[in-house]
């Protein structure tokens, strides 16, 4: 998980000022004191703060008078201790817990509340203050968070967002736990821990860089007997997780001192970082056969972790110190080649770059790798390298809050590598979708909300926002244009550079058409034309129209509600309120056909006592019997009678 800093102290500072407020429903001056001083260690210098940092405390507030309206659901405080755990290392939960505490004793005792609230938080917290001694080095606060690449950032805060990786970590956790597991088994068997005696040269490489990059956390290191030239972190998603990384014999025995501090602090601000839980999240989402990510989703995927890979990059950079050897880095483990047996020079290149990123170059082929092309890998590691951000930090130490130009450059890089399709029909295909779309809904003269939100749904599977396509769509229709003419056009243009991607479309636009679970009479002939536009026989198209009604319960949803009174069939359960159902259970009087509905009841109470109604027939009894729940409220009250 990877909560920003700013969440983070958000949620300390509410949690703080919940349990400074549960025992007598007001945080007064001494408390509120204790909290800003408490506050103040975690926003200390070692921390690098965001941008927007300032707001986090009126969030927090915010958020706070919420939670008092509500009348303390407890619910909201136990989800930010869980949110806490999450993204505090073991040691910040210990420094957290602490700091608690200490708010709890500000009124000279901890009350009952309070304790509640304490002992739930020390238990889901595992603390441990032995082996885990207080510690406010936050990181999300880590100062590689100033040079991480802002695109880089911003996605994978918005995939945490998508896809709830922070309501997940119930899930995320064990799985976690597992994957730590699995990379300890996995690099034992294959490879040699790094200890001092072993390997004193790599030994020594990593406490350098550990010094450099001001790394608190426990990251593991193995050597793997492997013949290429490589290195990988596995592990760990919670900064309480376990980061193992492992580097081939090959990586080092063919890279300098330089070069190797570059690829492991790639692989450390991998863990800094942290992404591992959103490849985690997605590869437990997308285990079954036919389930995979859609094509606009992998496209943005692979663009995101190609954006990962320059924030890495640049933490080795400040890992190694030195461009060149950085670059060298790259070159080695990309081309599996020494650059001086092949006579490459770093200054020499990066003076041709520019000419060969406007060149031929098809970068398009990459666009599903999940790294960039080495030339716009050195690229990006070039203009971090000269940017005021980078030189500013390593000449006077200064984390400048942004670099405008090196964002401009970078964000026209990626815009090389960023692709949302590589199909020349792609936008004749969307155009095709949603304008025929449209055309079968409006054909009976309402258009449906289920209808738009079936051409929604199909049109992501190609484009992440379908709404810029369905506005466009809509104008075209608005402007009075021939909408017949226009998709006849699209429809014979896609079937003649595909003759099977006609069958595709036309079971979309079934599903269109009975998206609202009918079909009109209207609907049907729109299908006819859009089918004779495909160059579908009328018969073939009937024949696939009559297979599609039979799925997805599309007949039974047809069928009145009078067909039931036709047959005198009774609804399956009584509708009234639990004191009338077991007055009416309970009546002697009570009809069989009522007393069977009762007997279907969600509450055992109801079946009981239609159980011990004299006028309950012998087959609903024997049936009852057999439920425990039943039997249990049954002989309690035999009890209580006696």
């Amino acid at each position: 998980m990877n909560g920003s800093a700013k969440d983070i102290f958000q949620n300390l500072e509410f949690l703080f000022m919940c349990v400074a407020d549960l025992e007598d429903d007001q945080i007064d001056d001494e408390e509120r004191l204790s909290i800003e001083l408490k506050l103040s260690g975690w926003v200390g210098d070692q921390n690098y703060l965001p941008e927007g940092m300032g707001d986090s405390k009126k969030i927090a507030e915010s958020r706070f008078a919420k939670h008092t309206e509500d009348g303390y659901p407890v619910s909201n405080i136990y989800q930010t201790v869980e949110f806490l755990a999450a993204n505090l290392s073991p040691s910040n939960l210990s420094a957290a817990f602490q700091d608690l505490v200490g708010i709890a004793e500000c009124d000279g005792e901890i009350g009952e509340r309070e304790n509640a609230i304490l002992d739930k938080t020390s238990s889901e917290w595992s603390i441990d203050l032995v082996r885990n001694p207080p510690n406010k080095r936050l990181r999300a606060g880590h100062f590689c968070h100033a040079f991480r690449y802002t695109k880089d950032r911003e996605l994978s805060d918005v995939l945490r967002e998508t896809f709830q990786l922070n309501s997940l970590y119930p899930l995320i956790k064990p799985l976690e736990n597992q994957s730590c597991l699995n990379a300890l088994n996995e690099n034992t068997a294959r490879g040699h821990g790094l200890s001092k005696h072993l390997a004193p040269r790599l030994n020594r490489l990593v406490e350098e860089i550990s010094k450099t990059l001001e790394l608190d956390e426990k990251v593991s290191f193995f050597v793997a007997n492997e013949p290429i030239k490589g290195a990988w972190i596995s592990g760990g998603v919670t900064p309480g997780g376990e980061n193992y990384v492992t580097l081939t014999s090959e990586l080092i025995r063919a890279l300098s001192d330089d070069e190797l501090r570059s690829v492991i602090g790639h692989e450390i601000g991998h863990a800094l970082f942290n992404t591992n839980d959103v490849n985690l999240l997605l590869n437990v989402a997308y285990d079954g056969e036919d389930s995979r990510p859609s094509i606009s989703l992998n496209q943005l995927l692979s663009t995101w972790k190609k954006c990962v890979e320059f924030s890495a990059d640049r933490v080795g950079l400040v890992a190694c110190g030195c461009k060149v050897a950085a670059i060298n880095a790259l070159y080695r483990v990309s081309t599996g080649l020494k650059p001086e047996d092949t006579g490459f020079v770093v200054e020499d290149y990066l003076d041709t770059l520019d000419r060969e990123l406007d060149g031929a170059i098809d970068f398009e082929l990459f666009r599903n790798h999940s790294h960039p092309p080495l030339p716009i890998r050195i690229k990006a590691l070039n203009l971090f390298a000269e940017s005021d951000l980078y030189k500013s930090w390593k000449v006077n130490g200064t984390l400048l809050e942004t670099d405008r130009e090196l964002r401009k450059e970078m964000a026209a890089l990626v815009k090389k590598v960023d692709y949302s399709s590589d199909d020349p029909l792609h936008a004749t295909r969307l155009l095709a979708l949603t304008l025929g779309g449209l055309y079968i809904a409006r054909s009976d003269e309402e258009i449906h909300p289920l209808e738009i939100e079936k051409i929604e749904s199909y049109l992501r599977m190609f484009i992440l926002d379908p709404r810029p396509v369905i506005r466009y769509a809509i104008e075209i229709i608005k402007g009075g244009e021939s909408l017949g003419e226009l998709l006849g056009d699209l429809l014979r243009e896609l079937a003649a550079a595909d003759q099977e991607e006609k069958y595709h479309l036309m079971n979309f636009y079934m599903e269109v058409a009975t998206g609202d679970g009918m079909l009109q009479r209207s609907e049907t002939q729109a299908l006819l034309e859009i089918g004779e536009f495909l160059g579908l026989s009328e018969e073939g198209l009937l024949r696939v129209l009559a297979r599609h009604l039979g799925s997805g319960n599309l007949f039974e949803r047809q069928v009145p509600e009078q067909v039931d009174e036709i047959l005198g069939r009774a609804e399956p359960f009584l509708i009234k309120p639990l004191e009338d159902r077991l007055r009416i259970a309970a009546d002697k009087e009570t009809d069989e056909a009522t007393l069977k509905q009762l007997a279907e009841d969600a509450d055992s109470r109801v079946k009981a006592t239609v159980l011990r109604n004299p006028a309950t027939s012998e087959d609903i009894r024997r049936r009852l019997m057999n439920f425990p729940s039943v039997m249990q409220h049954f002989m309690e009250e035999e009890e209580e009678e006696e």
